[in-house]
């Protein structure tokens, strides 16, 4: 059973209520993210990765161009 705390969570990621609050990422960073995430563990990574195990950003590209965009992210 999930605590209050985790139900009010997982609750507002199903609602997408932090989406206002996130910037796109900045890709210019990606060899420094993968030289740094080369040091975490499987088992570091097994407990932080989504159900379904798939992280990408792939999709994001076509979800951007329908997401409705602030004028900070325009």
């Amino acid at each position: 059973m999930l605590s209050f705390e985790e139900n009010t969570y997982s609750k507002a990621v199903k609602h997408f209520e932090f989406y206002d609050q996130l910037g796109q990422y900045n890709l210019d960073s990606f060899g420094d993210w993968e030289q740094l995430s080369s040091y975490l563990s499987q088992s570091f990574i097994e407990r932080l990765e989504p159900t379904g195990g798939e992280i990408t950003i792939a999709l994001e590209t076509s979800w951007l161009d329908r997401a409705p965009q602030t004028d900070m992210e325009r």
